[in-house]
C-alpha cells in the first residue's frame, strides 16, 4: 500500500495504537518515514480543536504555545511542533487549565490490517472537558551568530549574587525615563546619547546581583525627539530613531542575560506615546497597519519594532496606563510638580495603594497611613532617571532638578536607589559603573551604525 491508501488521521491513530515509534511504523507499512511524519503532523494540528498551536522562532530562541484538549505537557507540545531535543533544550514551561467545550461524539472505532473501520456519532450535545494552555520556551544547542550579534556584558564590578533575607517574600526592579535617543551632528555624523549609558551599565549589574522576580520598565525607555508634536524637531535630531531601536535591543538583551529569570514588563510613557501621536496627526492611514505575518500589533509600534513578543517582554499600551505587580501600582507619571517631593505627595492625596511612578526625573519618596479597621501604610516612589542631566534631553523644564537612579520593592519596603558620581549604592555594595560601548560597537557593527562616544 502507498500514502494515497492512509489518511492523516488513519496514521495519527494507528501510530498511537501500535505503540511503535513513528520510524518503526513506517518500516512496518513500507511507507516513506518524512512523507509519513509530515501527515501525522498535519493531523495532530488539525486534532487540536477549539484552539491552536503557535511556534515561534527567533534567532537562538523558540517559543511554542498551544490551547488544546489533547496537549497538556511541554512534552506533548514538544513533539507536536516536530521539534528535534538533539538541536533545542528545553529552558523553561508554563501549564493552565480552563473549561472548554466540545462535541459529544460517541466512536466505535477498530485498527484492523492497518485500517481504521467502525462509526462516529455525534447527537448534538455538548461537553465540558479541560482545555489545556501549554507555553514551552527553548534556546538552541548551539547558537548560530545573530545581527547583531548579542554576548554577554563583561560586568567589571566583581560582586557575588546575593540570596534575599527570609523574611523578602519578592524583590522587584523598576527602572524610568532612560530616554534612549541622540544629537546628531550634521557635520560628521556623530551620535550624542541622551541615555546614559554608565547609569544603564549600573543597572546591568544591579539586575545581576539578586535574583529579581519582576523589572517593570516605567516609560519613556525611548525620548523619539525627532517624533514629537510639542518640541520643535530640529536637524540635529533627524535620523535618530532607528539607532536608539538597534541599542534600545541590545540593551534589553544584556538585561535579559543579566535577570535569565526575571519577568519584564515595559509601561508605556509619553515619550513612547510620540510614535502614534505623530501618526494619528500626520499619517493616520499607517496608524493600526499591520503585518500580514503578524495582526497582532501595529507595525508602526514600540512592540513590533522592537520585536518584545519576542523577548517574552510585556508591553501595557494606552498611556497613562498603569500595572498592578504584587499589589503596587506602577504608572509611568503625567504631571510633575514645581519643587522636589512634592509630586509623590500629590499621588499620595489620592492613591488607595502604593504607587511607583517617573515621568518627573526625580528621586522623591513619601508615605502615609490609611485609617480604618486595619490601618495600613501606603508607599509613592519616584525612583530617578537614567538619562543624562547635563542638559542635553530636550525639555521645557530645569534639568537641574533631576537625579539619577533605580527603584526596589521587597515585601519589606520601597528602596529608592541612588546613581551618583556613577556608583550605586546596594544594601551596603558599591556598584561602579563602566561604559559599555566597546561592547555595543563589537555587537552591532554588522548593523552600520557608527556609536561613539
Amino acid at each position: 500500500m502507498s500514502l494515497d491508501d492512509y489518511k492523516g488521521e488513519e496514521l495519527l491513530h494507528m501510530w498511537r495504537e501500535s505503540g511503535l515509534s513513528q520510524r518503526e511504523l513506517a518500516s512496518r507499512l513500507g511507507l516513506p518515514f518524512d512523507a509519513m511524519h509530515g501527515m501525522i503532523f498535519r493531523a495532530q494540528q488539525d486534532e487540536v480543536g477549539e484552539g491552536d498551536v503557535n511556534v515561534e522562532e527567533t534567532g537562538n530562541t523558540m517559543r511554542l504555545s498551544s490551547k488544546s484538549y489533547r496537549i497538556k505537557t511541554k512534552d506533548d507540545l514538544v513533539e507536536t511542533c516536530g521539534v528535534d531535543l538533539d538541536d533545542w533544550v528545553i529552558e523553561k514551561s508554563r501549564i493552565k487549565t480552563y473549561e472548554g467545550y466540545r462535541r459529544d461524539e460517541k466512536k466505535d472505532l477498530e485498527f484492523v490490517d492497518g485500517r481504521i473501520t467502525g462509526s462516529v456519532v455525534d447527537n448534538g450535545e455538548l461537553t465540558i472537558e479541560p482545555l489545556f494552555s501549554v507555553e514551552v520556551w527553548l534556546a538552541r544547542r548551539n547558537p548560530i551568530a545573530l545581527h547583531p550579534i548579542v554576548q554577554p556584558v563583561v560586568v567589571k564590578a566583581n560582586i557575588p549574587r546575593k540570596p534575599l533575607p527570609k523574611t523578602a517574600k519578592r524583590l522587584d526592579l523598576s527602572v524610568f525615563d532612560a530616554h534612549f535617543g541622540y544629537s546628531r551632528d550634521w557635520l560628521t555624523g556623530k551620535l550624542t546619547p541622551f541615555h546614559d549609558r554608565k547609569a544603564l551599565s549600573l543597572v546591568l549589574q544591579i539586575a545581576g546581583l539578586y535574583e529579581f522576580d519582576n523589572i517593570i520598565i516605567g516609560g519613556d525607555m525611548f525620548d523619539l525627539a525627532e517624533m514629537s508634536t510639542k518640541f520643535a524637531r530640529t536637524p540635529d535630531m533627524q535620523f535618530t530613531t532607528q539607532p536608539a531601536l538597534i541599542e534600545c535591543s541590545w540593551f534589553l538583551q544584556q538585561l535579559m542575560l543579566a535577570a535569565p529569570t526575571a519577568k519584564l514588563w515595559w509601561l508605556q510613557g509619553n515619550h513612547e506615546k510620540r510614535l502614534t501621536d505623530l501618526l494619528m496627526q500626520h499619517a493616520l492611514q499607517a496608524y493600526e497597519l499591520r503585518s500580514v505575518k503578524n495582526l497582532n500589533m501595529p507595525v508602526m509600534s514600540i512592540p513590533y519594532l522592537l520585536d518584545l513578543d519576542g523577548m517574552g517582554i510585556e508591553y501595557v499600551s494606552e498611556y497613562p496606563g498603569e500595572k498592578y505587580i504584587n499589589n503596587v501600582r506602577y504608572i509611568h507619571g503625567v504631571t510633575v510638580k514645581g519643587k522636589s517631593g512634592h509630586t509623590v505627595a500629590s499621588l499620595l492625596d489620592e492613591a488607595q495603594d502604593s504607587t511607583i511612578c517617573g515621568h518627573g526625573h526625580r528621586r522623591e519618596i513619601a508615605t502615609k497611613t490609611l485609617r480604618g479597621k486595619k490601618p495600613r501604610e501606603i508607599t509613592a516612589m519616584m525612583p530617578g532617571c537614567l538619562c543624562h542631566t547635563d542638559g542635553r534631553v530636550p525639555s521645557a523644564r530645569d534639568h537641574e532638578n533631576w537625579q539619577k537612579g533605580v527603584g526596589i520593592v521587597t515585601s519589606m519596603g520601597f528602596y529608592p536607589i541612588p546613581i551618583m558620581d556613577d556608583k550605586a549604592d546596594l544594601f551596603g555594595d558599591v556598584v561602579e559603573a563602566y561604559d559599555y560601548l566597546p561592547q555595543l560597537q563589537q555587537d552591532t557593527k554588522e548593523t552600520g551604525v557608527r556609536f561613539e562616544e
